[in-house]
């Protein structure tokens, strides 16, 4: 299968910047991405590109997600 550029490429919160230099440990292509919140992530291409459940952020928006959820709770302040 032909590998699909996916450099300049907004996914959610994440924009792509390049290929990774390196696959993951099952061969697959992995990018550099990085988030609207500044952090930089590598991702492997079908976690971005996948319709159900894909990579969305760095991780930043489960955390605003757990702490809004915790506020409307009146957990935290």
């Amino acid at each position: 299968m032909k590998l699909i550029d996916l450099t300049g490429q907004r996914f959610h919160r994440l924009t792509v910047i390049e290929r990774h230099k390196e696959n993951n440990s099952q061969n697959k292509p992995m990018w550099v991405c990085k988030c609207d919140c500044g952090n930089e992530k590598d991702i492997m291409g079908t976690q971005l590109t996948k319709t159900t459940s894909p990579t969305l952020s760095c991780g930043c928006l489960q955390k605003e997600n757990t702490r809004k959820a915790n506020q409307e709770k009146g957990l935290e302040g």
